[in-house]
């Protein structure tokens, strides 16, 4: 009788790691391409001229491996991050030495699995040393006021409130966090506009930064900042609480069981008490 060339265990080994790389190739959705966007600077803005630090960011559900800048068109310039399968999002911040003049700045990420989604762009002036001064002198003179003229009072700033995360956060599509997906991810340390609150006061819902979907995240994991002074939930001022019903807990499928028909039992026999 022939006998097998492999021993049991050296068989057991084999399944174990074919079922390991099975589980990590599963997590890619294909349907999707990595999204970027740019941070810094802000399209529309205006910088004074040399070193200026980039902030770019990509999420990817398979991971990012690269991020592709363009600077006016030119080259592009490929810089390796380091994201693994499951990360939301990776950070990249790379120096820039930009000179005077309008410039566009164009940020690709590049999947782990070599997908790209659309560049993110970002047009910015950068002022030269003659425009910075023109525009510091401005600041600085005051507007001359006929004496006779009334000095209005200035109207004061109005109130801002944020939040910002304790930690890096799950924006969950619902209030239940263990019963709704994840639909984007708030970072911790970073600002973001609040959308409402539920009527409960537990929960804050946002606009995905990423993707743009409505998601709650717990008051518990995040700091209510008014005007950049930490607050209590109970001290949010009125304006500013719009109260959203959070969405219904889905219902579970539930599998149907077979429940056999009853059969018939016969009727016992009557039995005379002796009375008519």
């Amino acid at each position: 009788m022939m006998r097998s060339a492999f021993h049991r265990p050296t068989l057991l080994a084999i399944v174990a790691l074919a079922l390991v790389l099975a589980a990590c190739t599963g997590n890619a959705d294909p349907s999707q391409t990595p999204v970027t966007w740019i941070d810094k600077p802000l399209n529309g803005a205006s910088l004074p001229a040399g070193l200026y630090e980039v902030r770019v960011h990509a999420a990817y559900g398979a991971g990012i491996s690269q991020i592709e800048l363009k600077l006016d068109g030119g080259e592009a310039q490929v810089l390796a991050v380091s994201s693994v399968a499951d990360d939301l999002l990776v950070t990249l911040t790379q120096g820039f030495d930009f000179q005077p003049g309008t410039h566009t700045l164009e940020a690709r990420g590049i999947g782990s699995d070599g997908a790209q989604g659309e560049a993110a762009v970002a047009v910015f002036t950068v002022l030269g040393e003659a425009e910075r001064a023109q525009v510091e002198v401005e600041a600085a003179s005051p507007t001359p006021t006929a004496s006779s003229t009334p000095t209005e009072t200035p109207t004061p700033a109005p109130d801002e409130l944020f939040a910002v995360p304790l930690q890096n956060s799950n924006c969950r599509l619902g209030c239940q966090a263990s019963l709704f997906d994840i639909a984007d991810t708030l970072f911790e340390g970073e600002q973001y506009e609040i959308n409402g609150f539920s009527p409960d006061g537990f929960f804050a819902q946002f606009i995905g930064p990423a993707t743009g979907q409505r998601c709650w995240v717990p008051l518990s994991l995040l700091e209510l900042q008014l005007n950049g002074e930490a607050i209590p939930f109970e001290q949010v001022p009125e304006a500013f609480l719009s109260y959203i019903s959070c969405p219904a807990t889905p219902t579970p499928t539930l599998t149907p069981t077979f429940t056999p028909e009853p059969s018939d039992t016969p009727t016992p026999p009557q039995c005379s008490d002796g009375i008519d």
